[in-house]
């Protein structure tokens, strides 16, 4: 019990350094590095789960924490960005619902998909799906970059 509390603890801490890290650099970096750090951090987790390593599951929590983090907060910055400021509080309402929504939307599914197998396969399914989609939020982050900053200048 006590270990799982500081994994929440250690998850939420690393997401405030990283906020605060990151706070000046580029929105999509953030989001693309803070959403890689967050797929391996979940993998890290589900590792730890299926192993279980306290040392494995305190790791991956500070990841997955950092990368939530930089990526929520890289994500928001460039969401700002392009808002109109007409439409600024009715883009930033819809915004947190559906943030809140895909934080608590996969945790019912769990509880239901666990009435139907296993815990530690329902896991594993869920921390897949989380660290697959984070990979592909980091894909498109880089899209989003300006052509001449993914390059190395010669």
């Amino acid at each position: 019990m006590i270990v799982s509390g500081s994994g929440i603890v250690a998850l939420a801490g690393a997401a405030v350094v990283a906020q605060l890290l990151t706070a000046r650099s580029a929105p999509w970096i953030g989001a693309g590095v803070g959403s890689i750090a967050l797929a391996a951090g979940m993998v890290l987790i589900v590792f730890a789960a299926a192993r279980d390593s306290s040392a494995a599951y305190l790791t991956g929590s500070i990841l997955a924490g950092a990368g939530f983090g930089a990526a929520f907060l890289g994500g928001l910055r460039a969401l700002t960005a392009a808002i109109p400021h007409q439409h600024r509080a009715a883009v930033m309402s819809a915004f947190y619902v559906a943030a809140y929504t895909s934080l608590s939307l996969p945790a019912v599914l769990a509880g239901l998909v666990v009435t139907h197998v296993a815990l530690p396969t329902t896991f594993e399914i869920f921390g897949s799906v989380v660290a697959a989609i984070a990979l592909i939020v980091a894909f498109e982050a880089c899209a989003a970059a300006p052509p001449d900053r993914l390059l190395p200048s010669r």
